[in-house]
This record gives C-alpha cells, sequence and structure tokens, in this order.
C-alpha cells in the first residue's frame, strides 16, 4: 500500500473511536450501574486502538463519541423539562405514569457541538493527508518514529 494511503484517517477508524468515545462518557455517566464496565471496555479499545499506527489518524472519532450519549440522553428527555406522564389502558384496567424529565437542551447542544467537532477534524485531517505529497509524508513518519 503507497504510504499516503497507510495513515489516511479511514471512517471504520472514526467508528471505533467513536465507540470507545462513548464508552468513556457513556461509563462516567452509569458509574453506578453498568458504568464500570463501558469504562473498561473504553480503555481495552482505546489501547487497541493506540496500537494500530493507521488507527491513530482517525481518533477524532474520540470527541464525536463523546458527544453520543449527550445526544442520548437528550432525546430520553425530549418531553422535559418538567413532568411527563403516559397512560394505557386495556379493557380491564387503565394505567398511568409520570416521570420527571430534565432539560434537554443543554444536552442537545453540547452532544451536537462534541459530533460537530469531532467530524470536522476528521475530515479537516482526510483533507490534508490528500493534499500531502507523499514524500512529505515518508518524512514525517521517520521523525516521528
Amino acid at each position: 500500500m503507497p504510504e499516503k494511503l497507510a495513515d489516511r484517517p479511514r471512517w471504520s477508524w472514526y467508528a471505533a473511536w467513536a465507540g470507545v468515545g462513548f464508552g468513556i462518557v457513556g461509563g462516567v455517566l452509569a458509574i453506578f450501574s453498568i458504568g464500570i464496565f463501558l469504562l473498561v471496555a473504553a480503555a481495552f479499545g482505546a489501547g487497541r486502538l493506540l496500537g494500530i499506527r493507521s488507527a491513530r489518524a482517525s481518533a477524532a472519532g474520540l470527541i464525536s463519541g463523546m458527544g453520543l450519549p449527550l445526544l442520548l440522553i437528550a432525546f430520553i428527555n425530549r418531553h422535559g423539562p418538567g413532568t411527563w406522564c403516559t397512560s394505557s389502558s386495556t379493557p380491564t384496567s387503565r394505567t398511568e405514569s409520570c416521570s420527571e424529565q430534565w432539560n434537554p437542551w443543554p444536552w442537545l447542544g453540547f452532544g451536537v457541538l462534541m459530533v460537530a467537532m469531532g467530524a470536522i477534524e476528521f475530515a479537516w485531517r482526510r483533507r490534508r493527508a490528500d493534499e500531502r505529497p507523499a514524500g512529505e509524508l515518508a518524512v514525517t513518519q521517520r521523525s516521528t518514529t
């Protein structure tokens, strides 16, 4: 494979890094339930990805992945802020359940910001790798390793 394509950021590595970012933030937010398992999985994934030289170029996916749990929380609280009640009925009974919803707007704002920042960084690195001459890439690789 030509050296120019070896270190070009790839979407598959970007998605893998996004999974690591999701695991980090999701693990912190759910630390009292499944969080520790998510953090261990994220640490394992990050260690594996750091060991693959071509995957490091797509590490911007980490930032995008960190925004995904925030978007999930915004979606779950989409009827907030305040109390949200739902009811269901069957021919024999009627039930109603209510839950307190958080304000989804801060979660949405930070989630969109982080996903966009990671995607923009990834696109910028990808474009920069396409524009860089192959000789310059080889010189950069020798000086950093």
